[in-house]
């Protein structure tokens, strides 16, 4: 008799117990997850080597969703081009370049990137392999920055600050002309002083105030960094860099009508 109670009392408890939903879980623990994880694998390891590696690859990745349809110019807008573009590059981690694709913000910059490059040209531009490949130059040009962004410090995301030294990316950000590698390339920041410079670039005045500070390395190439909420009494090296760069663009369907 007590082994029934205690029978009945047990499948009361698992009876009043709230159920997992499986479509809960496959929805909450889906593309957002995999997305979180996947800034978090591409971070994580970066401030802890103790020497710098080389960019892994080549890989392939698409550049965006689909097909790109753009309007060309002259005739009136009535061609247009239709196109599928994949990027072969180097880089840390193939995971950061998906969760990158994978982002709508990163989408939507692509696409309007690749509309804006493709108005420019006519459908005679496009109709010879010479001014093909020169189309192609001048996307990886213009979407290099978009898919792999400079980072500063710890930050997931390339839009937001080092949580220890508050140095971010700077305004024009996407302008800087120093594309290493972010395990590479690091700042020397030195607070109380109110200097910072790149790698063995020279010392550069900062107040604190500047949201779009131009530092220089040693060969003339530059980060652009906003300064305005850093730590004024941080002391010490904050990584600075990509996490990959473009080797090619290459063409899928290409079709000019």
């Amino acid at each position: 008799m007590a082994d029934d109670k205690k029978t009945d009392e047990t499948k009361a408890q698992d009876d009043a117990a709230p159920r997992k939903s499986k479509k809960g879980l496959a929805m909450g623990g889906g593309i957002a997850s995999l997305i979180a994880a996947a800034y978090i694998v591409a971070m994580v390891a970066l401030p802890g080597e103790t020497k710098a590696p080389p960019f892994g690859g080549p890989y392939i990745t698409p550049l965006a969703n689909g097909e790109v349809q753009v309007n060309l110019k002259g005739e009136q807008g009535r061609r247009y081009l239709v196109m599928t573009l994949k990027a072969e590059y180097e880089g840390y981690d193939e995971a950061y370049v998906a969760a990158r694709v994978a982002d709508p913000i990163y989408e939507a910059v692509m696409l309007d990137a690749l509309i804006g490059i493709g108005r420019q040209k006519t459908r005679e531009d496009l109709d010879d392999v010479v001014g093909e490949e020169t189309f192609k130059a001048e996307i990886l040009d213009v979407i290099e920055p978009i898919l792999f962004p400079v980072h500063v410090g710890n930050a997931v995301r390339a839009t937001k600050s080092d949580d220890v030294s508050g140095i971010g990316p700077g305004l024009s950000a996407e302008r800087s002309t120093m594309r290493g590698g972010y395990k590479s390339h690091v700042l020397h920041v030195d607070g109380p002083k109110g200097k910072i410079s790149l790698d063995d670039g020279p010392l550069i005045d900062m107040d604190g105030t500047e949201t779009d500070l131009m530092v220089p390395d040693a060969n003339g190439l530059h980060v652009y960094v906003d300064v305005s909420r850093s730590d004024p009494e941080f002391v010490g090296e904050v990584h600075t860099g990509t996490f990959g760069r473009i080797r090619k663009i290459h063409r899928g369907k290409f079709i000019t009508q």
